[in-house]
């Protein structure tokens, strides 16, 4: 797949992803026509067209003829992503092989290199949703146990809290590297500084041209940073973002329209429990982007490597 191409299908794989997320796509929807797509991301309509193939390969798309290009429902996506999956593992079996390592050994020596340390991360961020964001998908994707930490706080003291002192590394997004950066080197901790995917807001800042897109967050400063964010947006007015807890709030939440765009963090997914059941929220939206993986499985696999190398040869799977 050449560059271009990949870089259009990941594009339009983003966008269905997010408007499903943000319940302004549904499976079965018409995708605008491919010259449309074209367009809007400035490329030639036989890009399009071929990523688009690639898509429909995934599963995530489906082409029916002249009629045009449409979301693939759920069983479809399904169905073709459990195929997509099992080659993929093939293949890891396969170089597996190739290296001299047999597949009834590899899960063994997978599990050695990511679970011989239980390692505890301290998430730092500036507001309790991206924490908590940061927190879940350090915990769920890399199985490391987390600990929240609020940078406003640390960095208002000296006096270190005692989590952030115990943590085996801290993680933090490129936009407070440069405050907790020092303090790692102080406390001789070290940092994985990961990159968070623009495509929701990518996503959010073009719906603003097309009418009203509401958020909703429990802490206020994340409203700021998005305030921020769309500053230069000429349809700002059209953000409206709700923040939990303040007067007026549960109004505001039921007078959103059914068929508007809506984002929710999850922490405020979790507090406000059942009574957001009406907004969608389907497929999983991930935070951090694609290339922050590289950093934080080096720093795993090579801090579980160095305790596999204290152990005696016989405990360690034989490559």
């Amino acid at each position: 797949m050449g560059p271009k191409r990949k870089e259009v299908a990941d594009a339009l794989r983003e966008r269905v992803f997010t408007g499903l997320h943000l319940g302004v796509l549904q499976h079965g929807a018409r995708l605008p026509a491919v010259r449309e797509l074209a367009h809007s991301l400035q490329v030639d309509p036989r890009v399009v067209l071929a990523a688009c193939r690639d898509l429909e390969g995934e599963g995530v798309v489906e082409i029916r003829g002249r009629s045009g290009i449409y979301v693939a429902p759920d069983r479809t996506r399904s169905a073709e992503f459990m195929r997509r999956r099992e080659d993929w593992i093939i293949d890891v079996f396969m170089q597996g092989q190739k290296r001299g390592i047999p597949a009834a050994r590899l899960p063994e020596l997978l599990r050695h290199y990511l679970k011989t340390l239980r390692l505890t991360t301290a998430c730092i961020e500036c507001n309790a949703d991206q924490i908590e964001e940061l927190c879940h998908e350090l915990h769920t994707d890399y199985g490391l146990e987390t600990v929240p930490v609020d940078c406003e706080k640390i960095l208002s003291t000296t006096k270190w809290p005692a989590e952030l002192l115990a943590a085996d590394v801290f993680v933090t997004t490129h936009l407070h590297a440069h405050e907790i950066e020092p303090i790692a080197r102080q406390l001789e901790k070290p940092i994985v500084v990961v990159g968070l995917r623009t495509a929701l807001f990518s996503e959010i800042g073009r719906m603003l041209s097309e009418g009203p897109v509401y958020v909703v967050v429990v802490d206020v400063r994340l409203g700021t940073k998005l305030h921020r964010i769309f500053a230069s947006n000429p349809a700002l007015a059209n953000l409206h973002v709700l923040v939990h807890g303040q007067k007026g709030f549960e109004d505001r939440l039921a007078g959103i329209p059914t068929d508007a765009p809506v984002y929710l963090t999850r922490t405020a997914r979790r507090q406000l429990g059942e009574t957001v059941a009406r907004f969608s929220r389907t497929p999983e939206l991930r935070s951090f982007s694609p290339d922050s993986a590289g950093p934080l499985l080096a720093f795993i696999v090579r801090a579980n490597a160095a305790a596999l190398s204290g152990l005696r040869t016989e405990a360690v799977p034989a490559p």
